[in-house]
């Protein structure tokens, strides 16, 4: 009788259980038990690629998320340009101590002349910041 499968005491023994993940091309098996080191580099790698897998999936779930992760692989390919517009974005919402700290930072990283940078520091200070320089207060 040709049988397969390991037997003990005149039966088949049992089967290790085993967790099954199935993908679109590939069906793997995760081994409950670990025999050799082989079968620990195997599931390893295993969880490794289905790591891999799920971070790419999050990766591209929105544009906005994948240019984020990209940002943060590669930083910001045209940081001055970047630095310019939020400038010129910039406008003051708490006091004009911390505007004028935050102007400075951003204005660290241009290379604008003092004329652009006055106008550009004016235009962003609240309209009753801007009365007290007319009034020379």
């Amino acid at each position: 009788m040709n049988t397969t499968g390991s037997t003990q005491g005149g039966s088949k023994a049992a089967m290790p259980r085993a967790e099954v993940i199935t993908t679109k091309l590939l069906k793997l098996t995760i081994p409950t038990i670990f025999t050799d080191d082989r079968k620990k580099l195997d599931t390893f790698l295993l969880q490794l690629i289905l790591q891999a897998e799920e971070s790419t999936r999050r990766m591209f779930a929105s544009f906005n998320r994948f240019r984020s992760e990209i940002r943060m692989v590669f930083g910001d390919i045209d940081q001055e340009h970047t630095v310019e517009c939020d400038l010129i974005k910039l406008r003051q919402t708490k006091s004009t101590a911390d505007y004028t700290a935050h102007f400075t930072r951003l204005n660290a990283a241009t290379n604008w002349e003092d004329a652009a940078l006055t106008v550009m520091y004016y235009t962003g200070i609240k309209d009753g910041v801007k009365d007290k320089i007319a009034r020379g207060d």
